[in-house]
C-alpha cells in the first residue's frame, strides 16, 4: 500500500487475516502521563465526547455473558485495562457484586475514577503491575488498538487470568468500508486517503477481523475464541463527522443522519465484541 500524501503513512493488510495496521512497527512499552501532560479537565472532557447511549447497555451484556461463561457470581473479580473514568468498574461493582481493580497510564485518569466513582485503580503500564492468576475476567473497552504492540498486552492479560477465566473485549474491526478506502488510496497511489487516515490515525495502530483476532488469541494461548462485529460507535455522530472534515450546516445534517443509522443498526459494523478463555 503506499503511503499517504498526507499525513506519511503506511497501511499494510494480511493477505491471510484481513487485519490492517500500521506499516511502522514500535515495541516500547506505553508511558505514564502525568497531570502536567494530561490535566483531570483534559481528560474529562474526553469522556464528555463519548457516545453514553447504549455504552452502559453493552457492558451489562458482555459482563453478564462473562459471569456466565466463569460460572461465578458475586465477588467476581474483575480487573479492566485501561479503565478510564472508573465508569464500568463502578457498574460492574454495584450491579453485579464484582469486586473490581483496574490500571491507568493517565495520572489524571486514576484521580477522575476515584473522584466520581469512588474507583481506585493502578497508576502504570499492564506489564510492570506483575498480577498473575489472580482474576476472573479481565475486560478492555477499545484499549487493543491503541497499544504499541498487541501480543505483550494480551499476554500479560493471559498471565493475570486464573485457569478458566475469560478475557472480554472490544477493539474496532475492518469493515468493507475501510477495504474500499484502502482500495482507493491504493489507486490514487495515497492521494485520496482521508478515510483511511481517518480510521488508522496516530492513536489507533490496528483493525482486527474476527479472522486475525481468534489467530492471535489462539496463538498467544487462549481458547474459545469469539469475535462478533458489531454497529457500535464510542464517539458521537457529529465528532466523528466534525473529523472527516464535515463543518457547519452540512455536520448538523450528517450526524442527525448517522445517528438514525447507529440506532438502527444500519451503520457499518466498526467493532469487533471479543470474549476469550484462559486454559483450565
Amino acid at each position: 500500500m503506499p503511503a499517504s500524501r498526507a499525513t506519511g503513512r503506511t497501511i499494510v493488510t494480511c493477505p491471510v487475516c484481513g487485519m490492517s495496521a500500521h506499516g511502522e512497527y514500535d515495541d516500547a512499552p506505553p508511558q505514564v502521563v502525568d497531570e502536567e501532560q494530561i490535566t483531570p479537565e483534559l481528560y474529562a472532557a474526553y469522556v464528555a465526547a463519548k457516545r453514553d447511549g447504549g455504552r452502559p447497555e453493552v457492558w451489562r451484556e458482555m459482563l453478564g455473558a462473562s459471569l456466565g461463561l466463569v460460572g461465578t457470581g458475586r465477588g467476581t473479580r474483575v480487573f479492566d485495562v485501561g479503565a478510564g473514568d472508573g465508569g464500568f468498574l463502578q457498574l460492574a461493582r454495584d450491579e453485579f457484586g464484582c469486586e473490581v481493580f483496574g490500571n491507568e497510564t493517565s495520572a489524571a485518569a486514576v484521580r477522575l475514577a476515584e473522584e466520581r466513582h469512588a474507583v481506585q485503580l493502578e497508576l502504570g503500564d499492564l506489564g510492570t503491575l506483575r498480577h498473575r492468576d489472580e482474576f476472573d475476567i479481565v475486560t478492555m473497552w477499545c484499549v487493543l488498538a491503541h497499544v504499541p504492540n498487541g501480543d505483550h498486552l494480551l499476554a500479560d492479560a493471559l498471565t493475570m487470568l486464573r485457569p478458566g477465566g475469560c478475557l472480554v473485549l472490544q477493539t474496532p474491526h475492518r469493515t468493507f468500508a475501510d477495504k474500499a478506502a484502502l482500495g482507493v488510496a491504493k489507486a490514487t497511489d495515497g492521494r485520496v486517503t482521508k478515510v483511511s487516515d481517518r480510521r488508522l490515525p496516530t492513536h489507533h495502530r490496528i483493525l482486527h477481523t474476527p479472522a486475525s483476532m481468534e489467530l492471535q488469541l489462539t496463538r498467544l494461548g487462549y481458547t474459545d475464541v469469539v469475535a462478533t462485529p458489531k454497529a457500535r460507535y464510542s464517539l458521537s455522530s457529529e465528532l466523528y463527522l466534525y473529523f472527516a472534515g464535515l463543518r457547519g450546516r452540512a455536520l448538523k445534517a450528517g450526524s442527525r443522519v448517522m445517528d438514525q443509522f447507529v440506532d438502527r443498526g444500519l451503520a457499518p459494523r466498526i467493532v469487533l465484541d471479543v470474549t476469550a478463555r484462559k486454559p483450565v
